[in-house]
């Protein structure tokens, strides 16, 4: 508190040479918050008075040294402190002046100057102004046209000429071109060692006016024939109003007022209006050219509340408001050319598909950089350019690798027991040497991690009997029912020889739902299994039951045969012990071969 109170302190000294800006007090931003925001933007204003050069970090490593002498320890001073501490402090920062300054500036120095008055001769006073002379002032001043208010509009021209129709035609320059040229040399000479944003806060005016200045750009010319869509005025002011008036609706009243505005309009509806008009009711997600007046509204809107409600009620995205927002230098967005993008992808899909074993993404990105650069695309290939690919085309990278580790845990899995991270993380390393022959691929906690998200069906969740396999697994699948159906028909196999079995964990108890990267086996810390089978012809084999506890001979209840074991799972001991008998009482034909079916299970 003793830190704090000397850091109040200071800034309150420090509050008699610097004149702080004004602002509305933020609800919820305490008190010591705003004095240590003060403190920084007083150290701020005073390097920059010095002709210190401060960058982000500067900034953000003082602000933390601040804070922590005043004991706030789990203060991070991030990028968006940093944005709201800039939008609050120095929004007119450039334009401030200390009273140190605005005193220097009107110091007038006295040394040298000569306050002795010239003589003059008194009758000067009394000689009047010669006959002629008043003439010629008098038809002068009849003559001199009026001046306009604004120094940077042209002179009016006299009555009688606006009669004579010699007056020229409507000026049709925008504000921005008819600054002065001395003006625009100062604004691009402070632009040079400052952004367009600081420079366009210093001197007010818009940021886009101070880029094209910098770059020797005219602002388009608008022809007098070309008008605003009535629709878009309705629409425009309908959104002002709202702004003006902070006066929140719903999506039911803009559907209503877009209704009404559609229903009043005369001529021919714009393109953009019938689009967004069926976005409204129907959910059309095309891609709407909107006019800029109204994208300038709506982002008005989205800083007086906020991105989200406006992007609810006016069913626009909100990443799209976020764009119209930060589209402050439109013309130094590149050229873009149609098509290109797909024509990468096509190609390098093309080169994928014709490689025997599957290449790695470094390889990938290698050769789509290649086919761009041959194809003279100025395209940079991305992380999140070869990830879009990917989801394109449906690419997995490093699926031969993905499809052995799948099938090698999920048999562990079958067995009855949970693979761990570090026995996953040895058998991806040796199956990358295997498949690729390199051996400096590390398969980390968090790669793991990320392979189990994308089989989360699999291998964090118990899958079901509806749960899909991979395509990989999906086709061995295919390939196993294939081949047995084949042998079963060329051998003729009857149907009393051919029995299936399962086997279902006993939980007398539910167990914790415990979110795990990967799933535990459904077989341990449980009370018994069952095992249930039956036979190709329809006939339904007497039930098995393993109960946990010390291991015993099994013993046969009526048509339930039970056993013992000290996990509570099958084995195979307990599994030709039911066979045998199972054939022993004609359940199973004497030719059925129960060694190889218990071999099998």
């Amino acid at each position: 508190m003793d830190s704090l109170a000397g850091e109040t302190s200071r800034s309150e000294s420090t509050d008699e040479s610097v004149n702080i800006p004004k602002r509305k007090g933020h609800q919820g931003l305490k008190a010591n918050v705003v004095a240590l925001d003060k403190e920084v933007w007083l150290w701020y204003r005073k390097s920059a008075m010095n002709n210190q050069n401060l960058t982000k970090c500067d900034v953000q490593n003082y602000a933390r040294n601040i804070y922590l002498q005043a004991n706030i320890q789990n203060f991070k001073a991030s990028d968006g402190w940093y944005r709201r501490w800039r939008h609050r402090w120095m929004k007119n920062g450039d334009a401030m002046k200390t009273k140190m300054e605005l005193q220097d500036s009107d110091l007038v120095v006295m040394e040298g100057l000569n306050f002795a008055f010239p003589d003059f001769d008194e009758n000067l006073f009394s000689i009047g102004k010669p006959d002629l002379l008043l003439k010629a002032l008098e038809s002068l001043e009849k003559e001199k046209p009026k001046k306009h208010y604004h120094e940077s509009i042209p002179t009016r021209k006299p009555a009688q000429t606006r009669i004579k129709g010699t007056i020229p035609e409507k000026q049709t320059l925008r504000k921005g071109v008819r600054y002065r040229p001395e003006f625009k040399e100062k604004v691009v000479a402070h632009s040079v060692t400052h952004s367009f944003n600081e420079s366009a806060l210093k001197y007010k005016i818009h940021p886009t006016t101070v880029s094209n200045w910098a770059e020797g750009k005219q602002k388009p010319v608008e022809s007098e024939s070309v008008q605003k869509s009535s629709i878009e005025e309705d629409f425009a002011k309908w959104l002002q109003d709202l702004r003006l008036s902070k006066r929140q609706v719903s999506k039911e009243d803009v559907q209503e007022e877009v209704t009404k505005i559609k229903a009043r309009s005369s001529g021919e509806v714009s393109k953009w209006f019938l689009q967004y008009y069926s976005r409204l009711y129907d959910g059309m997600t095309s891609n709407i050219q909107y006019p800029q007046v109204i994208k300038t509204e709506v982002v008005k809107l989205a800083e007086l509340w906020s991105q989200k409600y406006i992007s609810s009620i006016l069913n626009i995205s909100r990443k799209q408001i976020y764009n119209w927002s930060k589209e402050s230098h439109p013309e130094h967005a590149m050229t873009r050319v149609a098509g290109r993008k797909d024509d990468v992808g096509k190609c390098l899909w093309d080169w994928y598909m014709g490689k025997d074993l599957k290449p790695l993404k470094k390889e990938i990105h290698r050769q789509a950089a290649e086919i761009a650069r041959t194809k003279g695309y100025d395209l940079k290939i991305t992380k999140s350019w070869l990830y879009k690919w990917c989801n394109t085309y449906n690419v997995t990278s490093n699926s031969l690798l993905d499809k052995q580790l799948l099938e090698w845990i999920l048999k562990r899995f079958d067995q009855n027991s949970t693979p761990s991270q570090e026995s996953i993380r040895r058998k991806c390393a040796a199956l990358h040497k295997n498949i690729y022959g390199e051996t400096n691929f590390k398969a980390s906690r968090g790669w793991v991690e990320r392979f189990c998200k994308r089989h989360s069906d699999l291998l964090q969740n118990t899958p079901t009997p509806s749960t899909a396999l991979p395509e990989k697994c999906e086709s061995c699948k295919d390939r196993f029912k294939a081949t047995l159906l084949k042998v079963i028909s060329k051998r003729l196999i009857p149907l009393d020889r051919i029995g299936i079995l399962d086997e279902s964990a006993l939980r007398l108890a539910s167990a914790k739902k415990v979110k795990r990267s990967l799933r535990v086996c459904s077989f341990k810390n449980i009370e018994g299994s069952f095992v249930f089978s039956c036979l190709a012809n329809g006939c339904i084999l007497p039930l098995l039951i393993i109960l946990r506890g010390p291991q015993a001979d099994p013993e046969r209840v009526g048509d339930v045969f039970v056993a013992y074991h000290e996990t509570g799972a099958l084995d195979s001991a307990t599994m030709q012990f039911w066979a045998k008998n199972c054939v022993g009482t004609g359940f199973i034909s004497k030719r059925f071969n129960c060694r190889s079916f218990s071999a099998s299970c």
